[in-house]
């Protein structure tokens, strides 16, 4: 009498090995697309942050000066006079000002007191500073962008009673010399987004 022996089959079918692969091919997909989400979503988290910290640093820049400023006019390349803090809606110069340095080094030539310039161009918000206060054509100035994408800024200025939208001399040299007591500003970003600040200027009575 012969015995029947089976032979298990050894390996996989065809059939299994592309089941097999269609399975992980699936899967890398979805890992793949998993991963290409969650480094979009960190790059986009970390550019937030990023300008989150420049805004900042940019306004933390406009209220150091606001809090140095000083009583004092100048005089523009023409030999005008200048007032101590200038604002008039419409003007190129979106705020002048005098302040106090913060790094007077009279050994160097650099004196104690600072001219300063805020400009909105092209939706970027420039601060220029002279170490001369009564300029002439050679005197040059050091420039850079405190904030970008900016739509607009909006400024307004705390006198002896009430808000005023400018801030610039009527009359007189001493007129040239008054200061705000407090400054109000309000930026708007190209995002929607918003910052508003009052800010209590120093060297004002």
């Amino acid at each position: 009498m012969k015995c029947a022996r089976t032979h298990a089959s050894a390996g996989f079918t065809l059939l299994e090995v592309l089941v097999a692969i269609a399975v992980f091919s699936v899967m890398a997909v979805m890992a793949y697309e998993g991963l290409r989400n969650f480094l979009a979503a960190r790059t986009l988290l970390e550019n937030r942050v990023n300008a989150f910290h420049a805004r900042v640093r940019g306004i933390a820049q406009l209220q150091q000066d606001l809090e140095q400023l000083v009583a004092r006019p100048v005089r523009d390349e023409l030999g005008d006079p200048v007032d101590a803090v200038r604002h008039r809606a419409g003007e190129e110069i979106l705020l002048a000002f005098t302040r106090h340095s913060p790094w007077p080094a009279p050994a160097r030539g650099l004196p104690d007191l600072r001219r300063v310039e805020y400009r909105l161009v092209e939706g970027r918000l420039l601060r220029r500073e002279w170490d001369a206060l009564d300029r002439v054509s050679s005197v040059g100035f050091r420039e850079r962008a405190l904030l970008t994408e900016v739509e607009s800024v909006t400024l307004r200025f705390h006198g002896a009673e009430n808000w005023q939208d400018d801030w610039s001399a009527d009359t007189g040299p001493a007129a040239r010399q008054a200061l705000p007591r407090g400054v109000g500003v309000t930026v708007r970003f190209g995002d929607g987004r918003s910052l508003e600040r009052i800010f209590r200027v120093g060297g004002a009575g």
